[in-house]
């Protein structure tokens, strides 16, 4: 594909899903639209190409891309263009076992965790203890396709598609510490634990101490990632990190639009 000369003045946002009002995304696009000269939205079809305007961007952000918007998306960062987040950041976390290797390569306190391929397996690995079993993809949302068993007792026929996550249940209160992360600002919100049988997504902000600030940006380090969400139980140890997700969509955030637009306005200033 002819690039182009890059617009220095313009910035793409690269969806899976349409652009809905309302929703994060827009009320980002809402308040930074006025420091570009041209604003492109881009929904990428399966089996297509990125218009040559995507390519004239000097940051491109996507969200809720699929395997192949990725893969179309990865041609821009090999162009140059600064995407947010990264793409292979983004690819690492569609597996939960590479995220929770990372880190644990970086010295961050992650469950112990295996991967089995079949419901047979996980049954055997299990053995009669307290489990957690998760769906491989860590594209499938919050609490889709996690099963949770505080007894060890697991139905005989397998409750989602493999390949399968034996992680380690860890004892913990009602609530899992929820950490919303742009460069280097976090927000935290309380929610009752999806390791918590029946649990009802409910969320109170809580003010981020400094050992969950570093966390955070160990995270960030150790996974590549501009902006993310992190699920953390407080344990004796200290906080443990359960699950990690590229760009959610920070529901219950009150400034999330703020602090995305703010992020994306730093990393302007260095590569425009």
């Amino acid at each position: 594909m002819a690039l182009g000369a890059r617009h220095e003045r313009q910035i793409a946002f690269l969806l899976g899903k349409p652009l809905r009002s309302g929703s994060i995304l827009a009320e980002v696009i809402e308040r930074v639209h006025h420091h570009w000269d041209t604003v492109v939205v881009h929904r990428p079809s399966g089996g297509g190409t990125l218009p040559d305007a995507v390519f004239k961007s000097s940051i491109v952000i996507q969200r809720g891309l699929d395997e192949g918007g990725l893969a179309l998306a990865s041609e821009l960062e090999d162009a140059g263009v600064r995407c947010i987040n990264p793409i292979a950041a983004t690819l690492t976390c569609h597996d939960r076992a590479s995220v929770l290797r990372a880190l644990d390569e970086a010295d961050i306190s992650v469950p112990e965790t295996s991967v089995v391929p079949t419901w047979v397996e996980f049954l055997s690995l299990a053995n009669g203890r307290p489990i957690v079993a998760k769906t491989l993809d860590g594209n499938a949302g919050r609490g889709v396709n996690v099963l949770i068993s505080p007894s060890g007792i697991l139905p005989a026929e397998a409750p989602f598609d493999g390949p399968f996550v034996a992680q380690q249940y860890l004892p913990n209160s009602s609530t899992v510490q929820k950490l919303y992360v742009a460069g280097n600002q976090v927000r935290g919100l309380l929610k009752n634990s999806p390791l918590l049988p029946e649990s009802i997504d409910t969320s109170v902000l809580f003010e981020v101490d400094p050992e969950l600030q570093d966390v955070a940006a160990r995270i960030a380090q150790a996974l590549h990632l501009d902006v993310f969400g992190a699920d953390i139980i407080r344990g004796p140890e200290g906080p443990t990190v359960i699950d990690v997700n590229p760009f959610p969509g920070f529901r219950g955030v009150p400034d999330a639009d703020r602090m995305i637009a703010n992020h994306i306005l730093s990393i302007s200033r260095s590569v425009t």
